[in-house]
C-alpha cells in the first residue's frame, strides 16, 4: 500500500503546476461523477400489453344463435346489437299468451252483450293477467338480442361460424375491449420494488414498433412476489399507457421500465456488493 502511494506522490511532484491543476480537476470530476446523483435509475423488464377495460357480451337468457351481426375484430359502439338468439320455447309461450289474450277479449265482449257483469269483470281480470305475462315474456325476447357492453373492438374472430350454437344464460358470445387506453404489465425485481410508487413515469417498447417509445405511468403495484429462476422474487407492476392511434394491441410483448429517480453511479455500482454483505451480517 505504501509503495503505490509513494509512487503517486513522486508522479505528482514531477508534474508542473498546470499539470497538477489538471490532475486535481480530473480527480474531482471523477469523484463527482461517482458520487453525484446524475444517473437515471430505472427498473423493469419483459412486458405484456393488455386491455384496461374489456367485457363479454353475455346472453341474458339461453338460446340458439340464429344470426351474427358483426365480424371479428370489428369496431362496435356501446349498445350496438351483436347477435340474435332464438328460444323456441319462449316463442311458443308468447304465441300461446297472445291467443289467450284474444280469447279473453272475446269472452269480455260476449259477457257485455249478455249483461253478465260477473263474467265481464272476470274476463277483464284474466285478460290483464295474460297481458302482464306477455309483457314479461316479450321483455325476455328483447333480451335475446345481444348488445355490446361498451364501445371498442371485438377481440374474437370467426363469429359468423357460431351461428347454430347454443348459448347458455350468462355465457359470453364475444369480448369487447376499449383500446384507447392500455395496461402494460411488467416485473420489477424485489431489490428495487420498494422504490416503485404510483404515478411514476414508465417507458415501453414493443416488438412490433422497436423504434418507438410509448409513455405511461404506474397505476398499480403488486404485493405478491413471484419466484424467478435466479432465486429472487419479482413483483408485478401495471402501467397505464394512452393508445389514441391504437398501435398497441392486446397480447403484444416488449420491455417496460419505470423511472425511479436519479442516483449516484458509485452507489449503484457498490449497492449489490453492500447488499450481499448486509444480508450475511447478523
Amino acid at each position: 500500500m505504501a509503495r503505490p502511494v509513494a509512487h503517486l506522490r513522486t508522479r505528482l511532484q514531477t508534474l508542473s503546476a498546470r499539470g497538477r491543476v489538471i490532475a486535481l480537476a480530473t480527480a474531482v470530476a471523477l469523484l463527482a461523477g461517482l458520487l453525484l446523483p446524475i444517473y437515471p435509475e430505472r427498473a423493469g423488464g419483459a412486458a405484456a400489453v393488455r386491455p384496461l377495460r374489456l367485457q363479454g357480451a353475455r346472453a341474458m337468457t339461453e338460446g340458439v344463435i340464429t344470426r351474427s351481426l358483426i365480424r371479428g375484430g370489428e369496431e362496435v359502439h356501446g349498445g350496438q346489437p351483436l347477435a340474435v338468439l332464438a328460444d323456441l320455447e319462449l316463442a311458443g309461450r308468447i304465441a300461446d299468451l297472445k291467443g289467450q289474450i284474444e280469447g279473453a277479449r272475446r269472452d269480455v265482449a260476449t259477457a257485455r252483450r249478455a249483461g253478465d257483469v260477473g263474467g265481464w269483470r272476470g274476463g277483464e281480470i284474466r285478460q290483464a293477467a295474460f297481458e302482464r305475462s306477455l309483457a314479461i315474456e316479450q321483455q325476455r325476447e328483447r333480451a335475446s338480442v345481444l348488445a355490446a357492453p361498451l364501445s371498442g373492438q371485438v377481440l374474437e374472430l370467426d363469429l359468423p361460424q357460431r351461428v347454430g350454437q347454443h348459448l347458455g344464460a350468462g355465457e359470453s358470445f364475444c369480448t369487447v375491449a376499449a383500446l384507447g387506453t392500455m395496461a402494460v404489465d411488467f416485473a420489477v425485481a424485489e431489490e428495487q420494488i420498494g422504490r416503485v410508487k404510483l404515478g411514476q413515469s414508465v417507458a415501453v417498447k414493443v416488438m412490433t414498433f422497436p423504434t418507438h417509445t410509448f409513455h405511461g405511468q404506474v397505476i398499480e403495484v403488486g404485493w405478491l412476489g413471484r419466484p424467478q429462476t435466479t432465486g429472487n422474487a419479482a413483483f408485478l407492476v401495471r402501467a397505464l399507457v394512452e393508445n389514441p392511434d391504437q398501435r398497441l394491441r392486446p397480447g403484444m410483448t416488449g420491455v417496460a421500465k419505470v423511472s425511479l429517480g436519479w442516483r449516484a453511479p458509485g452507489i449503484l455500482l457498490l449497492e449489490p456488493i453492500l447488499r450481499g454483505i448486509q444480508m450475511t451480517w447478523f
